[in-house]
């Protein structure tokens, strides 16, 4: 096992046994973006600018990172992305996995910059490839004629490229359930396989679509509707449930919590934001996560050190605010993922681990819709 590797073990072990250090981040690297989606609002940003590569030398070079999540707007639209991630690849001592999502609009940027995070020695890197439902929806939700076939000719080529990587390189389609989508169709992930000749529904990973004023730049979304959501849900789940990878494992339990907060509109498990991660725009501002819009103070000003933040009143005031249950509360992959990985020892965990198997739970007294991000 490689030594990044286990750093990133031993991060996530020391987490589940109380520490308290922030070993990852949500870094956005642009606002800009090719697209129009009617689920974000990045695009509208007259400010495309992002941290300049002197900033990020600084950042890297400063903060023990076992974990970063890279993220945008489309973090290709950047000429200097491989610089980007030759200096992750050279942060001493080198993070265990980095993880990102794109359009998939620009594809021979997308490629190029992969294959340059590889030949970096970066240890894993886990790209999503976004869609939304097959051609029609995907169109029309993405404000751009033909960005379906751009996204499907970035997905084939880097599904290629991650056959040669030795299994450091692991390629998914990625969508996010919306109330805008299923008003399109009723049967996203159905139709995206077969417009991608997947082998399968777990080959997708679906996450639920949430509103963020200070990341995606909306207050609202249109509502999705609570059976029809959780039912997708609890397919997709029933389909990874017998596969064995610790991916399909993760993504189960994500299926999972996201029935529990379709139904209940309350978070499955207590959040780790300001306890192993924090969101930071690309202006530098910190924040708790990418919903919880409370500016914990900017980078910059502090020579870029994350120390520094968590030890300020303003973080360890926000830090008791979510420990109390007082932030808007999510269920994005962003913030599950870590709370799931942060809980294993929590009785609450196994609870999720085996919800799957339980009798579907009852909407009664609740209405028959919901719109995420607005609190709980």
């Amino acid at each position: 096992m490689k030594g990044s590797t286990l750093r990133g073990l031993k991060d996530l072990a020391a987490l589940n046994l109380g520490r308290k250090k922030l070993f990852r981040v949500i870094l956005m690297l642009t606002s800009g973006c090719p697209l129009r989606c009617r689920t974000c609002s990045i695009w509208k940003n007259k400010t495309v600018d992002g941290p300049t590569l002197s900033e990020l030398e600084a950042f890297f070079g400063c903060n023990d990172l076992s974990w970063i999540n890279l993220t945008g707007g489309e973090i290709f639209l950047r000429e200097d992305i491989r610089e980007v991630f030759r200096i992750i690849a050279d942060t001493r001592p080198r993070p265990a996995f980095l993880n990102f999502p794109t359009s998939g609009f620009l594809k021979d940027r997308t490629l190029n910059g992969v294959e340059s995070a590889l030949r970096a020695g970066i240890t894993r890197i886990h790209v999503t490839v976004s869609f939304d439902g097959s051609r029609d929806s995907h169109d029309k939700l993405r404000g751009m004629d033909g960005s379906f076939e751009r996204a499907a000719e970035t997905y084939y080529s880097l599904k290629e490229l991650s056959k040669g990587s030795k299994s450091r390189l692991k390629v998914m389609p990625g969508m996010t359930l919306s109330g805008e989508l299923l008003a399109l169709t009723s049967s996203p992930v159905e139709e995206l396989c077969e417009a991608l000749g997947l082998e399968g529904p777990w080959e997708v990973h679906l996450n639920l679509a949430h509103a963020s004023k200070h990341y995606y730049r909306i207050e609202k979304i249109d509502p999705l509707p609570l059976e029809t959501g959780a039912e997708i849900m609890r397919r997709l789940a029933a389909s990874r449930r017998r596969r064995l990878s610790l991916l399909d494992k993760l993504e189960t339990l994500y299926l999972n919590g996201a029935v529990k907060y379709i139904l209940s509109n309350k978070t499955p498990l207590a959040c780790r934001a300001c306890e192993a991660s924090v969101f930071i725009d690309a202006s530098w501002t910190a924040y708790p996560c990418t919903i919880f819009d409370k500016p914990l103070g900017n980078l910059q000003s502090i020579g870029f050190d994350l120390g520094r933040l968590a030890s300020s009143q303003a973080f360890l005031e926000t830090a008791d605010e979510i420990a109390g249950g007082k932030c808007p509360g999510c269920w994005t992959p962003c913030e599950a993922y870590t709370a799931i990985f942060g809980r294993i020892l929590s009785p609450s965990f196994f609870r999720l681990f085996l919800s799957g198997r339980a009798p579907r739970a009852s909407t009664t007294g609740r209405d028959s819709s919901s719109s995420y991000g607005e609190g709980k």
